[in-house]
């Protein structure tokens, strides 16, 4: 379909928009706001609450607006409220962020570019709770990748996570850190589910250089079941 150039300042509460090209990126300053059929070229950019976004059939592209000085810290969308469906996220300084009651689901992640000292993922969280991560390719393929997906306890616990029908491939350490990180202020993650997620050999047999998963705990209402290869060369245990 033909796009049309819409303002990349959203400031009516609950507006909806469909078919738009944001250049430069798309700045969201009202609750309720639907993006459907669009692109963004750039960043996703919360100004204030971005309670009940609705991002629907969205492309963000970040290229050419990845500052490396910046690196790592320019999130193509995060960090709180919003659901992200049929998302194609690319060439942005990292993936999407998770802080609080995010849905990201049927979406692929990936071609994040390098930056020297940098720590990227396709999808991160430095704590915080309510996430459901579901049937989404999540990718993360250069020097300076820690995970396809990493859930650490830095600034709140990593609770209420769903991680379900996902395909994970990475160049970093491991495919994923599973939220009950070692060291971290909060180093326990609560109901933490990891179900019947696909572990990719597409940069390493062990899917990140070192294993498949990390930082796994399994009490505290955490569960890792159905879990296997992408190849159907078996299961995956923590």
């Amino acid at each position: 379909m033909s796009l049309r150039e819409c303002p990349k300042k959203v400031t009516e509460p609950g507006v909806t928009l469909d078919g738009c090209r944001f250049v430069g990126g798309l700045e969201i300053g009202a609750a309720g706001v639907t993006i459907t059929r669009s692109r963004v070229e750039g960043l996703v950019q919360p100004r204030g609450d971005l309670q009940d976004l609705q991002l629907i059939d969205v492309e963000i592209d970040g290229t050419g607006h990845v500052d490396p000085a910046r690196g790592d810290s320019q999130l193509a969308i995060g960090s709180e409220n919003y659901t992200c469906i049929r998302c194609h996220i690319h060439d942005t300084g990292r993936g999407a962020n998770l802080g609080r009651n995010v849905q990201i689901e049927d979406s692929y992640l990936h071609g994040f570019p390098y930056m020297d000292g940098k720590h990227m993922t396709a999808i991160g969280s430095n704590g915080g709770s309510n996430f459901t991560i579901r049937h989404n390719r999540l990718e993360c393929d250069v020097s300076g990748c820690s995970a396809a997906l990493s859930l650490y306890g830095d600034f709140a616990p990593v609770s209420e996570v769903l991680v379900e029908h996902n395909l994970f491939n990475t160049t970093g350490s491991y495919c994923t850190y599973a939220g009950s990180v070692d060291g971290k202020p909060y180093p326990n993650g609560t109901n933490v589910r990891y179900l019947d997620n696909r572990f990719g050999k597409k940069f390493s047999d062990t899917c990140g250089q070192y294993g498949p998963v990390t930082s796994w705990s399994g009490g505290n209402g955490n569960q890792w079941q159905g879990n296997s290869w992408q190849d159907g060369s078996g299961s995956v245990n923590p």
